[in-house]
């Protein structure tokens, strides 16, 4: 009896673990209004490990509590919001980053930091 195997590869694109608002790169990201559609978050999801993430082009963002453990990001070691207008930051907005080393909020705006 001869058992034949047929194994099919399937090549995974990285664009393809990465929200389509994003550009990814291994462990980067860099994202344009990401936090803009709380509602269609399970369309913003990111299925690896990212270390490093941009995000640019959201205006009067809230900061709101569990917002990065919704999009599934807790490996972050560098987050830059400076190119947004964070208006408000709420207690627990961080959530769940525990390797977060570095962090960026440049710009005026910030109204309420709980």
């Amino acid at each position: 009896m001869i058992l034949l195997v047929i194994v099919t590869a399937i090549q995974v694109n990285s664009q393809e673990l990465c929200p389509s608002v994003c550009q990814c790169y291994s462990e980067q990201a860099i994202c344009t209004d990401l936090f803009s559609d709380v509602t269609n978050m399970t369309q913003h999801r990111f299925s690896g490990v990212l270390r490093d993430l941009g995000v640019t082009g959201s205006t009067n963002l809230e900061l709101k509590e569990d917002l990065f453990m919704r999009w599934n990001i807790t490996s972050l070691i560098f987050l830059d919001l400076s190119q947004n207008n964070v208006t408000k930051i709420c207690q627990r907005a961080f959530h769940g980053l525990a390797y977060l080393a570095e962090l960026y909020l440049f710009g005026k705006g910030i109204t309420t930091l709980q």
